[in-house]
Formats: structure tokens, C-alpha cells, sequence
């Protein structure tokens, strides 16, 4: 989980160090920011939050209240006679917590909460309810005022979040599996329950994700290839002409995007409102969905 604080201190402490010309200073703590937050972006200008280049004057710990130098990306500065960009601050977007996501169709627990998050691990983990022998498993309120903190705590060690699927749900991703594909769906049922169970878990029953702070479930889990689903079923709504519907869907997913795609979302947000959605838009789509990453553990 990002500390904002820290890494709010860290950015004036180098800014500081280069001010008063200790350059040894400054990359150490460069060198720190590095090692600390290698993949934390501005989601306003979509440099890394450690490129930019802290104006020390009115120093404030808020990052929507920093302001900063020209962004300091080397990859991404202006080529000769472009306008010098410039990130009049620092965001960061919501707080997230990355964690990896296993997908079981065992039942689940009972007497916990359908909300509540769960988390497995061979090792103790934290929460207001725990169990196991062996494997250890801990459940979390999203809405408890120390979520966060049960949260990155079992994150830090190692721990999964277990999502629990009904076979509903695997019939559900099996006819949509087939019908992408092309594949005859009539009939999936003659498959079986277990086959049919065994086909989820290889495709999508260990995947990449993050639990994002939420004003209305407090921590919310998304797993990152539901998004990437969301941006092909909003690439194909544009491709038949419902602009409309695949800008709303945009608005939708775009708050619950990591890091760097957040900035891809809403140029494509502003493509489809103002710009050329046929094509500028869809090109758009496919730098968010790249910008993603990976989605399958392997």
C-alpha cells in the first residue's frame, strides 16, 4: 500500500538535498524513492511519482497540493520545439493495496459476512476473525476503521485473497468463454460440474489485482483481468456505433484502474467525448489495456 506521507517526505527531503547543492544526499534518496515506490504513478500526468521534482516552497504533506517542476520523466520528455509539459501536481488516486487473487469454488466459510474479505496463507496472517492449521486464514471487514492496516499487513505476507465462485458463475464464464471463442455453447452442460470446474481455475483461478479504497464498501477487490474484459466489451460497443454506452462503461472502470492506466482511461474518456472515437478513442483502449499489465498468474 502506498504511504503517501512517506513518500510525500522523501520527495521534499531530495528536493532539499538538490537545492543545497548535496548531490550525494540526493541520489541516495533517489536511490531510496526507487527502491520504495518503483511502480507508483502520477495519475494525473502518468510519470512515476518519484520523477517529479518537488517546488520546495509552501511544503505540504497533501499530494494534491504539491507542486512540482516539469515532469522529470526521461522517457517521456517533449521532443525539440514541443511544448514543455508541465504537472502542476502531484495525484496519486485512491488508496490500493496489490494482491494476488485465488478464485475457489469451494463453498465459503460459513458465518462470514458476504462483504467481508478473506485472506489464505501458509503462515499466520492478521484480522478481526482467524482460523486454520497449516493454512492460515484471516477475515476482514472492508468497512473497519483498521482495515487498512489488516489489509497491507497480510499482503506483506504473502497472503491471497480468496474469492469464492458458485457454479453458477463457472457456467456463466464457460458460455462466455466458448461464445468469444466462436466455440459451440449448446450442450456445455454434458461436460460436467468437475471438468467444468477444472477449465476456470486454469483460465482465470489465479490472477493479479488490488482492493482499493472505496466511499461506499470501504475496500473494494478488483481483479485486473475483469477490467480487461470491461475494456474489450467497451472496444466492441464503440466498433457498432454505441458511443454513448461505451463512454459510460469507460467512466465506470476508470476510477478502479491502477496506477498508470488511469491516465489511459481518461484519455480515451476525452477521445470519445471531444476527439475521434473511430479511431484516436480505440487507440486509447488498446494503450489502457496494455497499460494493465499482466492479468494470469502462472
Amino acid at each position: 500500500m502506498i504511504k503517501t506521507s512517506e513518500l510525500i517526505d522523501l520527495l521534499w527531503k531530495r528536493a532539499a538535498a538538490q537545492k543545497a547543492g548535496d548531490n550525494s544526499q540526493a541520489e541516495a534518496l533517489q536511490r531510496s524513492l526507487s527502491l520504495m515506490f518503483p511502480k507508483v504513478f502520477c495519475v494525473a500526468c502518468g510519470h512515476l511519482a518519484v520523477r517529479h521534482n518537488l517546488r520546495i516552497e509552501g511544503q505540504t504533506s497533501k499530494p494534491e497540493e504539491v507542486n512540482c517542476e516539469p515532469c522529470a520523466d526521461e522517457q517521456l520528455q517533449p521532443k525539440d520545439g514541443e511544448k514543455e509539459y508541465h504537472c502542476a501536481g502531484l495525484a496519486l488516486g485512491r488508496p490500493r493495496q496489490e494482491i494476488e487473487i485465488r478464485r475457489w469454488t469451494d463453498p465459503r466459510p460459513e458465518g462470514v459476512p458476504d462483504d467481508w474479505l478473506i485472506f489464505a496463507a501458509t503462515r499466520p496472517i492478521t484480522g478481526p476473525r482467524i482460523w486454520g492449521d497449516g493454512r492460515f486464514f484471516a477475515a476482514v471487514n472492508p468497512k473497519d476503521e483498521y482495515a487498512a492496516d489488516f489489509i497491507y499487513s497480510n499482503a506483506k505476507e504473502g497472503s491471497k485473497l480468496i474469492q469464492y465462485v458458485t457454479m453458477k458463475d463457472v457456467h456463466e464464464w464457460a458460455y462466455r468463454y466458448y461464445t468469444q471463442r466462436g466455440w459451440e455453447t449448446e450442450g456445455l452442460e454434458r461436460h460436467g460440474d468437475d471438468i467444468l470446474k477444472k477449465s476456470f481455475r486454469n483460465a482465470c483461478g489465479h490472477v493479479y489485482g488490488h482492493i482499493i479504497a472505496d466511499d461506499t464498501f470501504g475496500w473494494l477487490p478488483v481483479a485486473f483481468d475483469t477490467l480487461k474484459d470491461r475494456i474489450r466489451m467497451a472496444k466492441e460497443i464503440a466498433a457498432y456505433g454505441s458511443l454513448d454506452e461505451a463512454l459510460k462503461l469507460l467512466e465506470e472502470i476508470h476510477p478502479l484502474l491502477p496506477g498508470r492506466a488511469m491516465l489511459s482511461a481518461r484519455k480515451a474518456i476525452e477521445e470519445f467525448k471531444t476527439g475521434d472515437p473511430c479511431a484516436a478513442g480505440r487507440k486509447h483502449l488498446d494503450d489502457l489495456f496494455e497499460s494493465i499489465g499482466e492479468t494470469k498468474i502462472q
